[in-house]
């Protein structure tokens, strides 16, 4: 039976953190090496034949790879492993996991069914300083293996010089959220469909109610409504952007409102005055927003900025996320050049999805669905997308 392709993770993807066992410590957290370049392989067991070839390549290149940072990490799922001397012995440039039950090639996608038995497949993983994914690949062809894998390590960013921090506003910048085929795509989506002019959101007698405001905001908005897009934004933000929200904030983001590109334009120095995004009733139950710039080389002006917490600008690459508490007061300066698209939802967890349900009833006026109604938060009203679980 041909071996079924790697599909598990892609390029990007923080990849699982596990606890397995090692010739020097029985309960090893994988996740504490980060901060650190990885390649983690495995290698099924450690037996004459093929799989012996695959160590016998690593260890060939590992003092290449120790020299250039990496920390090597071989999974071998046979018991009789633990007693090999081949591994022993090369303790001192590789680490050993003994992984019997499987269960972290399992995680992994590195154990499937062929029908009859479990097999194992045997591969590398090029990891970066965050546990994300850089390069996945197959032992096989062995005979240039090593070769692959030297290229492979070399696509690591190199890291940045040690610098000391000075003051800063507290969000959290996650890089490659998207790549540049999928901001394309949802800068097409929009083009396609014509934005809508957006609104603003504001209290009156206690209920949210949608206006038009042009002095406070300018930005025109077209909802993403294909189910494979949606499916592939959906999968991106649990794995890319919940989990670091979840590591960085101890906050456990299972919900999404809207899946929505908003575009500034420089014709009308499109811009959003200083505002909160959890301010009513209506927006009450928002927790995170996300600002992922999907052109951030294209136009200039368009920073994000947090009055409270200083005179800093923000504008991440292309692609990547600007993560912030919905109670921080914040401002889309005006656009001077071109057009910024924008992907902008709110994360939330369960027990905010029952705040948001309750409150339904008090909004009123919400614009059309395709439209983003909002003032002290980014609000959508009842005919918009639903929240979707993000995990």
């Amino acid at each position: 039976m041909k071996m079924p392709p790697f599909t598990k993770f892609q390029p990007g993807d923080v990849l699982p953190a596990f606890i397995a066992k090692t010739p020097i410590n029985p309960s090893y957290e994988f996740d504490s090496a980060a901060g650190r370049k990885i390649v983690l392989i495995f290698i099924g067991s450690d037996t004459p034949g093929r799989t012996g070839g695959i160590v016998d390549q690593i260890l060939s290149i590992a003092p290449q790879l120790h020299d250039n940072g990496f920390l090597i990490y071989l999974v071998t799922a046979n018991p009789a492993d633990k007693d090999n001397p081949r591994l022993r012995s090369a303790c001192s440039r590789t680490m050993p996991f003994w992984d019997t039950d499987m269960a972290v090639h399992r995680q992994y996608g590195m154990a499937y069914s062929d029908g009859r038995r479990i097999v194992l497949r045997n591969g590398c993983f090029v990891i970066k300083q965050n546990l994300r994914l850089v390069r996945y690949l197959d032992c096989e062809p062995l005979g240039d293996l090593g070769a692959r894998l030297l290229a492979g390590c070399d696509e690591v960013p190199a890291m940045e010089p040690y610098t000391m921090a000075g003051p800063h506003s507290p969000v959290l910048v996650v890089p490659d959220v998207f790549d540049a085929p999928l901001c394309r795509r949802l800068i097409q989506e929009y083009e396609t469909q014509g934005g809508q002019t957006s609104g603003v959101m504001r209290e009156v007698d206690g209920v949210t109610t949608g206006f038009y405001d042009d002095t406070v905001k300018r930005r025109r908005d077209a909802m993403i409504r294909d189910p494979e897009l949606l499916a592939e934004i959906r999968r991106r933000l649990a794995n890319r952007v919940a989990s670091q929200i979840k590591k960085a904030f101890a906050f456990d983001a299972t919900h999404i409102e809207r899946f929505m590109v908003g575009c500034y334009d420089a014709q009308d120095h499109g811009f959003f005055r200083a505002h909160r995004d959890n301010g009513g009733v209506g927006t009450a139950h928002r927790r995170f927003a996300v600002t992922l710039n999907l052109n951030s080389e294209e136009y200039d002006g368009g920073e994000l900025w947090f009055p409270e917490f200083g005179p800093r600008f923000y504008k991440p690459a292309s692609g990547s996320a600007l993560v912030f508490s919905c109670s921080m007061l914040h401002e889309a300066r005006p656009v001077i050049r071109g057009r910024r698209y924008a992907f902008l939802p709110f994360l939330f967890d369960a027990a905010a999805a029952k705040i948001r349900d309750a409150n339904r009833r008090l909004i009123r006026n919400a614009i059309a669905e395709s439209t983003t109604v909002e003032d002290q938060g980014r609000a959508t009203g009842p005919a918009s997308q639903p929240a979707a679980v993000v995990s």
